[in-house]
């Protein structure tokens, strides 16, 4: 994804398993700014599936189902790369 792409309330899609967030996570930019330095940023929003832990003691389970949560992070124009844009049907796929 190029900077000229990253418009508000557009979806994209991360290219690749990036920290906690699995390749194929979908979000939409909510935030594009740029600060008094010069510097570009935008924020993305999306919904995670993380695996849920047995909280139980002496379970060695790791996986018992799906928790679901939104997480919005700020990024620069450099994690542009690791993203690319989707249209609201692919989303809905």
């Amino acid at each position: 994804m190029r900077r000229e792409d990253a418009c508000l309330g557009m979806f994209v899609r991360l290219l690749s398993d990036w920290h906690d967030i699995p390749k194929g996570t979908v979000g939409s930019i909510d935030t594009v700014e740029t600060g008094l330095d010069g510097s570009w940023c935008f924020t993305i929003f999306w919904e995670l599936h993380r695996p849920l832990r047995s909280t139980m003691p002496g379970r060695t389970l790791a996986r018992t189902g799906l928790q679901s949560g939104s997480l919005g992070l700020r990024l620069w124009e450099e994690d542009l790369t690791r993203f690319e844009v989707i249209t609201q049907e692919q989303r809905t796929l």
